[in-house]
């Protein structure tokens, strides 16, 4: 999966992608009303592009440096492109199509492991964000619940169709390491569905041509009123030996960090931001999530807030030991400093 990076074919589409589609699919600071103290004019206003592999509860502190006006504060346009996948994402940032990704970070670790310039500059989402879901029925047939053990929920995925968002995705990575675990091979005894993004996910789950799927949090929840069942809550920490890994981040090029320290220090400062006002409002924080999650039941919805709201970044920060975790999740040992640079976020206001 890591040689995606190589491919200068693939790194053209998706820069082209991103110049022909990324204003319709985006969605700019500038429509946040200008903080009238900031002191910005036109001329000094700096535009940054932001590619997401993502959706959902994940990517809250971006939601919030959106609706609160924190990007606006530190001068910044902010154009948000939808990917399907982090892979994508980064091969956009690898291209030049976009200045920073938001990645999972073991697949930042893949990155630099083949080759790849890049770094991890700030934390989004504390805990792997993704859960698997099943189909009520097949669970039945298969004999296993929520609460079966780990082996016999693992096992009973075998031979299903599974969608996931991307080859190289932090879905992809997940899905195959859990079947590994088990002695499934995930590509011969499964087969794995590259779907995209979440609406893809529903619809494919909804009409059976998926089995299971892999996705974050409140997608997964929103399943759940599709005869389906949450068979793995990673996004609640259920799974002890990864509770409280540094999942979602933001990714540049090196050579862009240490070009334009002034841009990504914006960009760090506003989503600290962001983390200070997630700690000190959580019901603001909720409001300003079911802006960006429709669809949704209100009770379901409630429920995954509760459940992800600890995983939501505070900070910027990215810890060693939410690091460590990802040495084992992704079998990657590369040294902290290599693969992440906490410059910004400390100097962050």
């Amino acid at each position: 999966m890591k040689k995606m990076f190589l491919f200068p074919f693939v790194i053209l589409l998706i820069v082209l992608s991103l110049t022909a589609c990324g204003e319709a699919k985006s969605k700019t600071a500038s429509e946040v009303e200008r903080d009238s103290d900031s002191g910005n004019t036109e001329k000094n206003i700096q535009k940054v592009v932001i590619a997401e592999g993502n959706t959902g509860f994940m990517l809250t502190p971006i939601y919030v440096a959106v609706e609160k006006g924190f990007f606006e504060e530190e001068g910044l346009d902010v154009e948000r492109v939808t990917l399907s996948g982090g892979s994508k994402a980064l091969t956009a940032v690898i291209g030049g199509g976009a200045d920073i990704a938001t990645v999972a970070l073991v697949d930042t670790m893949k990155a630099i492991e083949s080759g790849q310039d890049v770094q991890a500059i700030g934390s989004l989402f504390n805990q792997i964000g993704t859960n698997i879901v099943i189909n009520k029925d097949i669970a039945a047939e298969k004999g296993v619940t929520a609460d079966s053990s780990m082996e016999e929920k693992v096992l009973a995925l075998k031979g299903l169709k599974i969608g996931i968002s991307s080859p190289g995705s932090g879905s992809d990575h997940i899905i195959r390491k859990l079947l590994e675990s088990e002695g499934v091979n995930p590509d011969r005894e499964v087969e794995l569905i590259p779907l995209g993004q979440a609406d893809a996910q529903l619809a494919a789950f909804k009409n059976k041509d998926v089995q299971a799927f892999v996705y974050s949090s409140p997608t997964t929840d929103m399943a759940t009123k599709l005869d389906g069942i949450i068979l793995f809550n990673y996004s609640k920490g259920e799974v002890e030996e990864y509770d409280g890994l540094t999942y979602l981040t933001l990714v540049s090029q090196t050579k862009d960090l240490e070009e334009n320290k002034e841009l990504f220090q914006k960009v760090t400062n506003a989503l600290a931001k962001s983390g200070k006002f997630i700690e000190s409002d959580r019901d603001g924080t909720k409001e300003i999530l079911k802006k960006y999650i429709e669809g949704i039941d209100p009770e379901v919805f409630n429920i995954a807030f509760e459940n992800n709201y600890p995983a939501f970044a505070k900070s910027p920060m990215i810890t060693k030991e939410g690091y460590e975790k990802n040495i084992e999740f992704g079998g990657i040992d590369l040294p902290f400093d290599d693969v992440v640079n906490n410059e910004f976020a400390e100097n962050a206001q």
